[in-house]
């Protein structure tokens, strides 16, 4: 089922996903989280798929947290909300909708002017209570900057794990709290879970640790790959 306007009836344990766009050099990350709502206040929260990005992007302030931990350069392109269907237990969820976008807090990153690779990323671990990799996850921190390394060690400065650890903690990534956000009329409370969409598995994430060190991730765009590049 695909609808573009208007939102669902949002219940408590209705789920979501949010995706965070970053682009440099023809090359574009997506950073994707899952939430379930844990409670409602105030009405139904039946919001616009473009209400419910704004009323994100709003409460974690996600996009000047992203610019600052990314290459002057690279840029934080916005974000797009989706409502899943919340099917029976044990059946994988569907997209709900085309999805709203947000380009609040959008800009180019602030770290440094000297930039790595455009494959190079900071790189977060997550764990649950489920035991082996399903119950694993992991969030690659696109376009670092040189001044973000240690020469000697070839580690991640201090800064920016701080600057990494601000944005996982903004959106609730590695902690079992809620973010509560409003449009202004309901209010309606999130916590982020380890999810993989076609899966019907939602996870309890009881905490996150920034790699100390550089990763790799391999992105697609305009110059490398397949085209990818932000959906709005």
């Amino acid at each position: 089922m695909t609808l573009a306007l208007g939102g669902p009836p949002r219940v408590v344990g209705s789920a979501m996903q949010f995706r965070l766009y970053s682009t440099y050099r023809g090359q574009t990350a997506v950073n994707t989280f899952y939430y379930l709502v844990s409670a409602i206040f105030g009405g139904s929260a039946s919001w616009s798929q473009t209400t419910l990005a704004l009323a994100y992007a709003t409460a974690t302030g996600v996009g000047p947290l992203m610019r600052a931990a990314m290459t002057t350069g690279a840029t934080y392109y916005g974000l797009q909300a989706k409502d899943l269907l919340t099917p029976a237990v044990g059946v994988a969820p569907e997209i709900w909708s085309n999805g709203g976008n947000s380009t609040v807090g959008t800009g180019v990153g602030s770290a440094g002017t000297t930039p790595l690779g455009t494959q190079d990323c900071g790189l977060a671990y997550s764990t649950t209570a489920q035991p082996g990799k399903t119950g694993r996850g992991r969030v690659y921190l696109p376009f670092l900057d040189e001044s973000q390394i240690v020469a000697a060690t070839g580690l991640t400065t201090a800064g920016y794990k701080t600057a990494a650890n601000a944005v996982l903690t903004a959106i609730g990534y590695g902690t079992a709290t809620t973010i509560a956000i409003t449009d202004g009329i309901s209010i309606m409370n999130i916590q982020c879970y380890l999810h993989r969409y076609g899966q019907p598995n939602y996870y309890a994430i009881l905490a996150a640790n920034v790699r100390n060190g550089v990763a790799t991730q391999r992105r697609r765009g305009t110059t490398f790959g397949r085209l990818n590049s932000p959906p709005f």
